[in-house]
């Protein structure tokens, strides 16, 4: 018998600002490095960002798209199909708010940016980063974002 949720039992609202605030929080963060090294991908790799860029235009995605929660969850299902403890970013993936949090973030962002922006890297020096923080982030990472004004025709 599926668990239901009786009235009474609402998750109380003097701690819904609370709870939020960490969520919100924590999720920064844990998307932000992820973020971090993506763009770095797409700037070493152009080819990369194409690719993307075409799957997108392939997917349907246009200038009237809304990027929202959903469409981000309607992206890549793939995700779905992978080894359960394939990628443990916390406790072990699917199940962890966090990770939940962070990978939608992170799909729903660098999509509509890839979709807007061409991303070029300003500078050829190498990456520094700081091994003692909590999650490794490149530290002198610039790149230059150029506003799209053509796009891929789809694929055949």
């Amino acid at each position: 018998m599926p668990w239901t949720r009786r009235a009474s039992e609402h998750f109380p609202q003097g701690l819904q600002l609370v709870n939020m605030l960490i969520i919100v929080g924590a999720g920064y963060t844990t998307a932000s490095a992820p973020m971090s090294w993506l763009i770095y991908c797409i700037v070493t790799y152009p080819e990369t960002q194409d690719k993307i860029l075409q799957e997108l235009v392939d997917y349907g995605v246009g200038p009237d798209t809304e990027w929202t929660p959903k469409f981000a969850h309607s992206l890549s299902d793939n995700i779905k199909n992978c080894y359960r403890a394939s990628y443990m970013r916390f406790a072990t993936g699917p199940r962890c708010i966090g990770f939940n949090f962070a990978l939608l973030k992170v799909k729903n962002s660098l999509s509509e940016l890839v979709y807007r922006y061409k991303f070029v890297r300003e500078g050829l020096e190498a990456i520094e980063y700081d091994p003692e923080f909590q999650l490794v982030q490149p530290l002198n990472l610039f790149v230059m974002a150029k506003r799209r004004t053509e796009w891929l025709a789809k694929s055949a």
